[in-house]
């Protein structure tokens, strides 16, 4: 195994995290500490970001993540954290995979000041495979489910579409993870996130020659069918607006 390291320190989020009634409806901080073992040689041969870890895009990733989950426990976020950055890449891409991840995640006001609890998980590669499900815009990659959430990373093929569609029964949070994505007809940036509310029709499109990627957060989780590729929607709530966030740390 290879012994470099990439890390990110002192990520802070505000977000709920908790099983306490309080802590259920009011943010607090929560600081994660990530590192990612891999091979670095090519790049510190070549000097080409597109040879290692995107550390931007991985910080991103775990502040969409814990915003959006509203987990109960720590331990939850943090196997969640390990299983996304442990993915193998969806496309051809040339970055070596991560072999092993530490996630450390810090709870400093859970114990109002007294003390400060945290949880620190290590797995490796052969941990983070997960279940594929073929659709026909490409394929959904099962990341990580709990009850009440769903953690997907959805895998459109070069040109494909996810056609116009609903999520009737929940909200759903959208990470734009690649380029040339267009959002119901709109181009729209790596890191972009969209907040779609329940019944809000939504379509996306892959404009390039790669697998482009969306990394989707479901609440709740999806339902065992067929979610993207029915028939288009015909009550679908069109008038409702999209929020959506600029990327991460703007």
């Amino acid at each position: 195994m290879h012994k470099d390291v990439v890390g990110i320190k002192g990520i802070e989020i505000d977000c709920v995290v908790g099983v306490y009634p309080h802590e259920r409806d009011i943010p607090q901080r929560l600081i994660a500490d990530v590192s990612m073992v891999l091979d670095t040689s090519a790049t510190g041969a070549r000097e080409r970001i597109s040879s290692t870890v995107d550390y931007h895009q991985a910080a991103a990733q775990v502040v969409f993540i814990l915003e959006t989950c509203r987990f109960r426990l720590i331990e939850t976020a943090g196997h969640a954290l390990a299983r996304l950055l442990l993915l193998p890449s969806a496309t051809k891409d040339p970055r070596p995979r991560v072999e092993r991840v530490e996630i450390c995640l810090t709870k400093p006001k859970a114990l109002d000041g007294k003390a400060i609890p945290y949880i620190r998980v290590e797995r490796d590669a052969s941990w983070g495979i997960c279940r594929r499900k073929e659709e026909c815009f490409g394929s959904v990659d099962l990341v990580y489910e709990t009850p009440e959430v769903g953690i997907y990373r959805l895998n459109i093929k070069s040109r494909g579409v996810i056609p116009l569609h609903v999520h009737p029964d929940g909200e759903e949070f959208v990470f734009v993870m690649g380029d040339g994505i267009s959002c119901d007809g709109r181009p729209v940036a790596p890191g972009t996130i969209h907040q779609w509310a329940p019944g809000a029709a939504h379509s996306y499109e892959n404009g390039t020659d790669l697998t482009q990627s969306l990394l989707c957060v479901r609440a709740p989780p999806l339902a065992r069918k067929r979610d993207h590729c029915g028939d288009e929607p015909k009550k679908a709530r069109t008038h409702i607006s999209v929020k959506e966030k600029p990327p991460w740390p703007d």
